[in-house]
């Protein structure tokens, strides 16, 4: 890891959710807040954040799964909002109704190098079902009901994928896209974050999205695996997406 900072990153559009920012946040991070309101603007910087980004880019969009696809368009692209990002060195992405980071998300940020272009987070889940098939179930619930029938036949085409290229699914543990992070200066970068948000046009489930990366690309994905994730919480969200 070089003596650049490192950014924390999170977006809140759409009235989606409250303003916070988390506890147990590690040293040597710039906070960044992406935002589509004025007023959410001037909380952020009131609660602590260095920095607020505006963007009106996704305002005309309505429907449910147009606005997750933004979200998941700024998660895969966050070079397209932050433009000195190269003068850092990672970006940490967070969900912005993360009120507390787990105790020891620092080690996180410090274990990640600059061999990787993407560094994810897994371990969330007993080993029984901490894989693809557990995670379809879970995401068998109303609010993404809209949605499911395209998670789950692309989730079955991850799994055949995978399985051909000799990947063992039961040991492939499910990713949290509420927790990851982007290494812009890897010769990897645009391809995985092109291919990441790829996947984002055609369903909401970023979890799911992950772990297949991470399944079909190894070599540039870092995976921080842990079993200690104590002192994380979330807020609820304003509405249902």
């Amino acid at each position: 890891m070089t003596n650049k900072k490192n950014i924390l990153f999170t977006k809140n559009l759409f009235g989606y959710e409250h303003v916070i920012l988390p506890s147990n946040l590690p040293d040597n991070l710039h906070k960044i807040y992406l935002t589509d309101s004025e007023s959410n603007k001037e909380i952020a910087l009131s609660k602590g954040w260095d920095e607020v980004i505006i963007t009106n880019e996704f305002s005309h969009i309505t429907d449910n799964f147009g606005r997750r696809s933004s979200i998941g368009y700024i998660n895969s692209h966050p070079h397209k909002f932050i433009k000195n990002i190269l003068d850092y060195n990672f970006v940490f992405m967070i969900d912005s109704n993360v009120q507390s980071l787990w105790v020891g998300y620092d080690n996180f940020v410090n274990s990640c190098g600059q061999e990787h272009a993407l560094y994810v987070t897994t371990g969330y889940y007993p080993s029984e079902v901490d894989n693809l098939h557990q995670e379809l179930v879970r995401s068998n619930q109303e609010r993404w009901r809209y949605n499911f029938s395209i998670i789950e036949n692309n989730t079955k085409q991850y799994i055949e994928d995978l399985t051909n290229l000799g990947v063992d699914i039961s040991n492939l543990g499910i990713c949290s896209a509420k927790y990851f992070g982007w290494n812009p200066h890897h010769e990897k970068y645009s391809f995985l974050t092109n291919l990441m948000y790829e996947e984002h046009k055609k369903h909401l489930q970023g979890n799911i999205i992950q772990t297949y990366l991470l399944g079909k690309y190894p070599n540039y994905i870092y995976n921080y695996k842990n079993d200690q994730y104590f002192g994380g919480s979330l807020t609820p969200h304003n509405f249902n997406a």
